[in-house]
């Protein structure tokens, strides 16, 4: 098949990594692969009257296609994607929600259209445009039984086809695990106040009330604001290499996810894959993934309640946490990149062979 991506911007975030792994992996299966994106959205005035009259030449964006051999069709400046930006394709695929509104009056000969829903995205867009764009008859594509609650319940859309995302178990892996000596928690910080970091950091501070020797590991892609300090007790690293981070989650003796909303969640199945058990919030695709094992599944929000899962895993002895570290390891390996691909080259198969 000819599949074409339209992405809103390439980069580092996990909903870009997502796209590519998906990209690449199609690509690998012998289907031919093409993304289509804008330079980044210029911020600022002085930006913006750059790329309206004096366009870059040329664009070089790092980001998780480099690892792959996807290419990627930068347009001249930041507008939307037209239907002359992308060749005749059997398939084009929305990655975002003006994305979609981007492609909906794209003609036939584009490809059959699908929207790959990876958050209910009103937190960068006007809720009402949002959800026109969702109500759009694009067929969507989703990843969490969390979202698919809100396509179909709060904005009433048809239901989606629900495809959980993968880990590269390639690259999210180490050695034989043993219960750390210093009992060590992980988790990503953002101040973005959907991800619920507030609620991490009060639950870590609870339970270092009851194990002292407390260890706390967090990365991210921002400094630590001064409206959301971190403990001293917790060490920070900024931006890592991409290389280093199984190695952080490989530390840790549990990783930390307390999002209030999320797409998906893609931590959790990248500690799995390193071996670490998870204790998680009830957001995006946690209570998919742990209902399977290799954590605690918090239902409430509450950091006193948080810090009592945290501390029932660090209370565990060696064979005990070791039991629940290989446990993760064989949850993740259900959830391969090769799994999801195969999932998702299916369901593009059968949609596209109905409509011809």
């Amino acid at each position: 098949m000819r599949i074409t991506f339209v992405v809103a911007a390439v980069d580092f975030g996990g909903g870009i990594r997502v796209v590519a792994q998906y990209a690449e992996g199609l690509r690998r299966k012998g289907h031919e692969v093409l993304v289509v994106s804008p330079p980044r959205y210029p911020s600022g005035r002085i930006a913006k009257f750059r790329n309206t009259y004096f366009p870059p030449s040329k664009v070089a964006v790092a980001s998780h296609f480099d690892d792959t051999k996807v290419p990627v069709k930068f347009l001249e400046r930041y507008r939307p994607v037209r239907e002359t930006d992308v060749p005749p394709a059997d398939v084009i695929i929305a990655t975002w929600w003006e994305t979609a509104e981007w492609i909906a009056s794209f003609p036939d000969d584009r490809g059959k259209k699908f929207h790959f829903v990876q958050d209910y995205e009103i937190w960068n867009g006007d809720k009402e445009r949002v959800d026109a764009c969702l109500r759009l008859p694009i067929e969507k594509i989703t990843i969490s039984s969390w979202l698919e609650h809100i396509l179909v319940e709060q904005v009433g859309t048809a239901k989606p086809a629900i495809i959980l995302n993968g880990v590269d178990t390639k690259k999210f892996r180490q050695p034989e695990r043993r219960m750390p000596s210093l009992p060590t928690i992980g988790f990503v910080y953002t101040t973005n106040v959907r991800k619920g970091i507030d609620i991490a950091i009060a639950a870590l501070i609870k339970t270092k009330e009851h194990i002292p020797n407390l260890r706390c590991i967090a990365f991210g892609h921002e400094l630590p604001g001064s409206n959301l300090p971190l403990p001293d007790f917790v060490e920070f690293r900024l931006l890592p290499p991409q290389e280093e981070i199984p190695h952080i989650y490989g530390q840790c003796s549990a990783w930390l996810f307390t999002s209030r909303e999320e797409g998906f969640g893609l931590p959790i199945l990248e500690a799995f894959a390193c071996g670490t058990p998870v204790v998680a919030t009830t957001a995006g695709a946690a209570p998919d993934i742990l209902a399977c094992g290799g954590g605690i599944l918090s239902e409430s929000y509450e950091p006193d309640k948080i810090a009592e899962k945290i501390t029932a895993i660090l209370k565990l002895n060696n064979n005990e946490w070791k039991n629940l570290s290989d446990e993760s390891l064989r949850i993740s390996s259900n959830f391969s990149n090769e799994a999801s691909v195969n999932n998702m080259e299916r369901m593009l198969i059968a949609r596209v062979s109905n409509r011809n």
